[in-house]
């Protein structure tokens, strides 16, 4: 079993998508986090105290129908259902987009808690950042409290002691950054 295969072998496939169903989209394997963020963006954006998101490596994602994107941020152009954030790097999936709930996802961080509303309680177990997390913190809380942290944390291991051994290769080191800038979070 890897990170992005279920314990039968078979790579996880999730669906999602907008309200009216003019935008699907197909997501392969596992996200590489899944977190809660309540900056100002990400409350406008879905009218709500906060976002719940996921990341896919942008490979990972087909999308079937027509959307429209503002500052970064898709939604159906006939409904207006908010559905992700795309990079050249990765996918930033809206949570509540997705078909099946529960997903089973978990969160493993909480972004801008400086903004959350004072009656929402922290998330137990879940990296808390009072601005964007740091991505060496985020992956180093992962690896502490996710199965597929840990996989990942046994694979840098791996590649760290065949590092050793053969010096003329450097180990391969996992991670991604959102590129997502913002001036008053």
């Amino acid at each position: 079993m890897t990170a992005d295969t279920n314990e039968d072998g078979f790579v996880a496939t999730r669906f999602g998508g907008c309200r009216c169903g003019a935008v699907r989209y197909e997501l392969r394997g596992e996200p590489s986090v899944v977190g809660l963020c309540h900056c100002t963006d990400c409350r406008k954006e879905t009218g709500s105290a906060f976002l719940a998101y996921a990341d896919w490596p942008r490979n990972a994602i087909r999308i079937a129908g027509e959307f429209s994107t503002f500052q970064a941020r898709s939604f159906c152009s006939v409904c207006g259902s908010r559905l992700f954030h795309l990079s050249e790097e990765h996918a930033e999936i809206c949570v509540g987009s997705l078909d099946d709930a529960p997903t089973g996802l978990r969160p493993a961080r909480e972004g801008w808690i400086i903004r959350r509303e004072h009656w929402l309680n922290p998330l137990e177990d879940t990296l808390q950042a009072e601005t964007d997390p740091e991505p060496s913190t985020v992956e180093q809380h992962a690896g502490e409290t996710s199965e597929i942290g840990m996989i990942k944390r046994k694979l840098q291991e791996t590649a760290v002691r065949a590092h050793s051994t053969d010096q003329s290769k450097p180990p391969a080191v996992e991670g991604e950054r959102r590129k997502q800038n913002r001036a008053d979070g």
